[in-house]
């Protein structure tokens, strides 16, 4: 067998492994607890990525992280540097990066932290924030703390924002300010 099939094989099993655990059944899980009382992890993977398909076979979105920790009680998963990509109509896509995040599997809510950068790939314009919440479900990102909106030499500032990944919709609130050069 050629040793890249082999590979692929390997990682296919992997990957399979790894979703049992993020998408448990409904067995009753034991939850690991610390001799404190505290929830650990129930599983620990290194360089994780998660694709997911519409009905008609196409790709939707990616999640990657360096390292994920899954908590069995609180069916959530602890993000080390994760990286989310959306794929839609017309393959317009957007990404966004954190240094942390928490991925709440029952209501497929992604939490990001720390220097959050989300980018709509095909105008550029990037947006930063401290923090960011993705509703994965409907495709929609939200912050609650200032936000700086660049996309060429343009920037706007706001308190907050509502993005919609599906329809190409940034709605900028509270204290929104920008410049705008003209160029000639």
């Amino acid at each position: 067998m050629p040793r890249n099939l082999l590979q692929i094989l390997l990682s296919m099993v992997l990957l399979a492994t790894a979703y049992l655990y993020f998408k448990p059944t409904e067995r009753a899980f034991v939850v690991p607890v610390s001799e404190d009382g505290e929830e650990l992890p129930r599983t620990y993977v290194d360089t994780a990525s998660s694709w997911h398909y519409d009905d008609n076979g196409s790709l939707s979105h990616m999640i990657e992280a360096d390292k994920i920790q899954y908590f069995t009680g609180t069916d959530e998963s602890l993000l080390t540097r994760p990286r989310f990509f959306s794929r839609h109509e017309d393959d317009i896509t957007w990404s966004a990066f954190a240094e942390g995040g928490r991925l709440q599997h029952n209501t497929e809510k992604l939490q990001l932290a720390d220097q959050v950068l989300l980018r709509n790939d095909e105008s550029g314009g990037e947006l930063r924030t401290p923090s960011m919440t993705i509703d994965i479900r409907n495709q929609v990102a939200t912050s609650t703390e200032a936000v700086i909106y660049t996309e060429d030499e343009h920037q706007v500032n706001a308190d907050s924002m509502v993005t919609n990944m599906r329809n190409q919709k940034l709605q900028l609130d509270g204290n929104v300010e920008g410049v705008h050069e003209i160029r000639r």
